[in-house]
């Protein structure tokens, strides 16, 4: 969206009108300047209530997808789960042949309360459990 130009005078116009400092023009367009004033802007306020996160290591078969895991994870977060984030994918000594471990950190919250340790652990622990139900997936030893 442009809205408008600026930019510094031609040295041949500013000798032609005898300017002797540099100087800089500039056009607006009114109209475009308006429309843009008049979009609405949406906003989320600040939560009110603390989130927690936990860490989840799980061992999979080396041919699912973070994306379905990702997908188990959100469908099974009863409404507390706010954001689900990938931060490593390991393959090596430590994790079987044909297998990758996927870790996620899971960030908790309720809108209107806050939430106790319990509340975190029973949604959590479904979570681990759907994982293992539809992917056969194993929390991972730390």
């Amino acid at each position: 969206l442009t809205l408008g130009v600026i930019g510094e005078l031609h040295p041949d116009v500013m000798e032609t009108y005898d300017i002797g400092t540099k100087t800089w023009c500039c056009e607006l367009d009114f109209s475009r300047i308006a429309e843009a004033a008049n979009t609405e802007h949406y906003y989320s306020p600040l939560p009110k209530y603390p989130s927690t996160s936990r860490d989840i290591s799980m061992l999979v078969d080396e041919d699912v997808t973070v994306a379905s895991m990702k997908d188990i994870i959100l469908n099974n977060g009863s409404g507390l789960l706010e954001k689900v984030e990938l931060f490593d994918i390991y393959r090596g000594k430590q994790v079987p042949e044909g297998k990758k471990s996927a870790s996620f950190t899971l960030t908790y919250r309720a809108p209107d309360r806050t939430l106790t340790d319990s509340q975190v652990a029973e949604v959590h622990e479904s979570i681990l459990k759907a994982l293992n139900a539809e992917l056969n997936a194993v929390l991972r030893d730390s």
